[in-house]
């Protein structure tokens, strides 16, 4: 995840840095180095916190489908449309929920 938001970060900080760029050309006016590192540090805190809330929310969606599966509801299925590890731990889910399932059949 941390991998991940580092080019995001680093595009939201150039992009940052090239209107801070144009405002000092059209202007005349120089922004601070403390103004440049304050928003280089909160783009980098805004990109983390947004990407790892899609992670957090999945988690807890496979958190909610295991808890159904454990409650005994052995045709619940954890929708997860992910092709990364977190896809890979949903289907997995999925998969013992339907062998539980045959294994109870029988």
């Amino acid at each position: 995840m941390f991998i991940v938001s580092i080019p995001v970060s680093w595009l939201l900080t150039s992009l940052i840095r090239y209107v801070l760029m144009k405002v000092e050309q059209y202007t005349g006016l120089r922004t601070p180095f403390l103004v440049n590192v304050i928003i280089l540090f909160g783009s980098y805190i805004l990109s983390f916190f947004v990407l790892t809330r899609r992670v957090v929310t999945d988690l807890r969606t496979m958190e909610r489908g295991l808890e159904i599966i454990s409650e005994g509801n052995l045709n619940h299925r954890v929708s997860l449309k992910r092709k990364d590890e977190l896809g890979r731990v949903a289907l997995n889910i999925n998969l013992m929920a339907e062998r539980l399932q045959k294994q109870m059949a029988k």
